[in-house]
């Protein structure tokens, strides 16, 4: 099986906004995305990950959400 680049990933988080903030994502929802197991999505989102690339925010032991750009701020809901 043929390795999905590093930019359909990136691509995933890209499509969900139109502006500057930084967007929060789920390994379900980019998984769908690319169209690949949420186990694989986990690995190679860990690589992005350890790349800088995106950031991973561990929200319990069994539970993390992915921020792309890596190094933007969240901005507060309104």
């Amino acid at each position: 099986m043929e390795r999905i680049p590093d930019e359909k990933f990136i691509e995933a988080f890209e499509a969900r906004s139109s502006d500057d903030a930084a967007i929060v994502m789920g390994t379900g929802e980019i998984a769908d995305y690319v169209d690949c197991t949420r186990q694989a999505a986990h690995r190679r989102l860990e690589e992005l990950d350890e790349k800088d690339k995106i950031r991973k925010w561990e929200i319990s032991e069994r539970s993390v959400a992915w921020q792309y750009p890596a190094n933007r701020r969240l901005r507060r809901a309104e």
